[in-house]
């Protein structure tokens, strides 16, 4: 999936610098969004807990009645076989859209199918998985 599309990162005030390269797609930089998502790559990338993680390309979609949905990343625990998609990384407090409120509703009944995946968000800390 991720040979057939290019992982375009364009550098702002909200990259990351990959630090440890092992756990993540990324070779050096990662796109992201917010501040929130940037301290979310930090504590991804210094958890001992996480064995692998990625911020999920802008093309990765899912379909839902509603229109398509993006989530925000793929984490893998240490010792673990399920895959966590996160939702959506939010500040504490920060409300979300109707849209995105039902998209997220979406993306839980979606990857509820799936026994190995478990879908969470909106979250706004690696301490909430």
């Amino acid at each position: 999936l991720f040979e057939d599309n290019e992982l375009d990162i364009y550098l702002d005030d909200f990259t990351f610098t990959v630090n440890n390269k092992g756990k993540t797609i990324y070779e050096n930089y990662i796109p992201l969004d917010s501040s929130v998502e940037n301290q979310f790559a930090k504590d991804c990338e210094s958890s001992e807990n996480i064995e692998f993680y990625f911020k999920l390309p802008a093309w990765f979609k899912i379909n839902t009645p509603i229109g398509t949905y993006n989530p925000d990343w793929a984490i893998v625990f240490k010792g673990e076989k399920k895959i966590y998609f996160v939702a959506e990384t939010k500040s504490a407090g920060q409300e979300l859209r109707i849209s995105e409120r039902m998209k997220i509703n979406c993306g839980k009944a979606h990857f509820k199918e799936f026994e190995d995946v478990k879908f969470m968000g909106p979250i706004s800390l690696v301490s909430e998985l």
